[in-house]
């Protein structure tokens, strides 16, 4: 099992990807202020506010840190915004 690094949005949003111990997918990240678009999922997403909040575009703000996690299902839009520095943990659905 490695460590991947993962930078996006010219280094805007970087986070730190491997394996869990169930070999499904996870990434633990920081996000910069700003406005993002990451496109089409292509799987399942849940996302875990660690600190910080997201808006997701044109809707409410996301879960605050220790709420429940928001699932990005696959073939939805992945948009949000933040106007501070946001840390999070991904887990991914399968392929």
């Amino acid at each position: 099992m490695g460590i991947t690094l993962n930078i996006f949005k010219g280094g805007r949003i970087q986070s730190l990807g491997f394996k869990n111990v169930n070999g499904k997918d996870v990434t633990m990240g920081v996000i910069m202020p700003g406005e993002y678009d990451l496109g089409i999922a292509k799987r399942d997403e849940e996302l875990t506010i660690v600190e910080g909040i997201l808006a997701a575009k044109g809707n409410s703000f996301l879960p605050m840190p220790g709420e429940e996690p928001v699932v990005f299902k696959k073939g939805e839009r992945i948009q949000f915004s933040c106007i501070s520095p946001v840390a999070y943990i991904c887990r991914f659905g399968p392929k």
